[in-house]
């Protein structure tokens, strides 16, 4: 019964961060990732409604923490040129799910050779290979901060092959995720 209360009580306490958080971020946020976010907080919304234990009701919490963190990034990662902001915010607000250059394309309306020019001229990385760092970096802090297995985690940022997960994260990192996962053990238990 004690257990109940504690989770309806965390329940609310997720629903009025959740509208602190969103409330905040769509008042900065062009129309792009105002469209992006919507979807995104309204499922962490219908899955307060079903969390059943403070575990639960927690690891939710962290997650709406780390999409707004994530939201935040997307913000400060602005540049001069308009359309370079826009690909970038594509680009961090679809980072967990698999999408092509056509795909960036056809949203932002712009040509592939224009997109890709512009992205090389400005950045000086092609655009998969920026996306592939961001990934990797999202991957990073997926092993450092949470249980998922290394399954969930590459399913989560769009690869539905582990082994091809795993290959470019070595090739990024130089460890393999378990490797990584286990690093990070051996850095936070040395005294």
């Amino acid at each position: 019964m004690a257990e109940d209360k504690a989770v309806s009580v965390k329940r609310i306490d997720l629903y009025i961060w959740q509208a602190i958080l969103v409330r905040r971020l769509s008042s900065q946020s062009n129309q792009v990732v105002k469209d992006a976010i919507h979807d995104r907080y309204n499922d962490i919304y219908r899955r307060i409604g079903l969390c059943q234990t403070l575990v639960s009701c927690q690891r939710l919490k962290k997650e709406l923490f780390y999409t707004y963190i994530n939201g935040e990034k997307v913000q400060s990662e602005v540049t001069y040129h308009r359309t370079l902001n826009y690909i970038l915010t594509y680009i961090h607000l679809h980072i967990e799910a698999p999408f092509t250059l056509d795909d960036m394309v056809d949203a932002l309306r712009v040509t592939k050779l224009y997109l890709s020019l512009l992205f090389k001229q400005e950045t000086g990385q092609t655009v998969m290979s920026y996306v592939t760092d961001v990934k990797i970096n999202q991957a990073e802090v997926l092993l450092h901060d949470t249980n998922l297995s290394i399954l969930a985690i590459s399913e989560r940022l769009g690869y539905y092959d582990s082994s091809h997960f795993g290959r470019i994260f070595k090739k990024v990192t130089g460890y393999t995720p378990r490797a990584f996962r286990n690093n990070k053990f051996k850095r936070e238990n040395k005294i």
